[in-house]
């Protein structure tokens, strides 16, 4: 028998986040973040029971279990925003958080600024095909670990990678009128604001070269994708020295930029941007802690501790094909890393763990 997600209900509006949609915004704390399938302590939340869910109605379920109403800090100023649509962003199925580029006016604020917002509105999502229809749960999973990874990346001490994670323009929320059965009803939807990146994915990048072919993006440089690849791999290691895994590497969350598509001559070192970070970990509030040789070292782990057996499989087409051939992937890989991360950056991180199979090795040169 085929999976048949709850009904929206009959009064469930069209999804208004288009060019022109205005939101009255005001600052918001977002929950501690919880949840994800046991990587955080379960929530507080009160949540439909198991024998109503699958049955009741979108909206009066998000109606009915609103999303988590925290304390705003006493005695800090808490800013508000006019947050104008411009754009929609179309990112993968569309199934859950919106995306949009927008104006924002903060108050007292002479001048807007451009930004995304995505928008987590439990209305809008589409319950998971395994049987999970909590979707006001779904989106405060989203919301409170992506504001939290955001809020970590930008307030760390710890050295970044200039320009790696977008910028952060903070957690935010508004109010929205319902009406269900004839009468008007108010709810709240919580959204961050996040740097508008000016780029391109590397899944975008790399197309295929007819309909039954792999995609490839070896129209550029080998040596430029290999230094994206490196500022990718060094941005992730220096995350996780901060405690945040953005735990979703893959092609359609890498940006470069300026987009390649644009210029005359790509760029030879491209900014490279890590996005999307709703399932990321911030490991200070998992359920297992800091993890100690990445977070308690004065400097990050190196790349090859991390990467040595990966296969960076989803980046199929952007890496060289060696990388990819049966029985080939390990050894063209890991002699890049080594002359990448070893031979010419080894002082920027930590030395490899005493128990990887190249430390022996290393140790034995002169």
């Amino acid at each position: 028998m085929s999976w048949v997600p709850p009904p929206p209900g009959p009064d469930r509006p069209e999804c208004p986040y288009i060019p022109g949609f205005v939101m009255k915004a005001r600052e918001h704390v977002p929950p501690v973040p919880f949840g994800q399938f046991g990587r955080y302590p379960p929530g507080k939340r009160d949540d439909p029971p198991d024998d109503l869910i699958a049955t009741l109605p979108q909206t009066r379920h998000v109606l009915e279990y609103p999303p988590e109403d925290t304390q705003w800090p006493r005695g800090k100023p808490r800013r508000t925003a006019t947050i104008t649509v411009t754009e929609r962003i179309i990112h993968g199925r569309d199934q859950r958080s919106k995306l949009v580029v927008c104006q924002v006016l903060v108050g007292g604020d002479n001048r807007p600024f451009t930004a995304v917002a995505k928008i987590y509105d439990a209305l809008y999502y589409v319950p998971l095909e395994h049987g999970e229809e909590y979707v006001v749960q779904d989106a405060e999973w989203d919301y409170s670990g992506e504001a939290t990874a955001y809020a970590t990346l930008q307030a760390t001490k710890i050295p970044q990678k200039p320009g790696f994670t977008p910028a952060y323009y903070g957690s935010w929320t508004f109010d929205l009128s319902l009406v269900m059965q004839g009468k008007a009803y108010k709810r709240s939807v919580r959204l961050i604001l996040i740097e508008h990146i000016q780029g391109a994915t590397l899944r975008d990048l790399s197309t295929p070269k007819h309909p039954d072919s792999e995609p490839s993006a070896h129209r550029y440089d080998e040596a430029y994708r290999l230094e994206v690849l490196a500022q990718l791999l060094e941005g992730v290691v220096m995350q996780k020295h901060a405690g945040v895994d953005q735990h979703d590497l893959a092609s359609r969350n890498v940006m470069i930029c300026p987009d390649p598509r644009k210029a005359e001559k790509p760029l030879s070192a491209p900014r490279v941007v890590l996005i999307d970070y709703n399932i990321a970990i911030v490991t200070k509030y998992s359920r297992y802690g800091p993890i100690p040789f990445f977070e308690d070292k004065p400097l990050p782990p190196n790349p090859v501790q991390l990467f040595w057996t990966a296969g960076l499989y989803d980046f199929y087409g952007w890496c060289p094909d060696e990388w990819h051939r049966e029985g080939g992937l390990k050894k063209p890989f890991q002699d890049w890393l080594i002359k990448t991360f070893i031979w010419n950056n080894a002082a920027k991180f930590e030395p490899l763990h005493e128990d990887h199979p190249l430390r022996k090795t290393l140790d034995s040169l002169p």
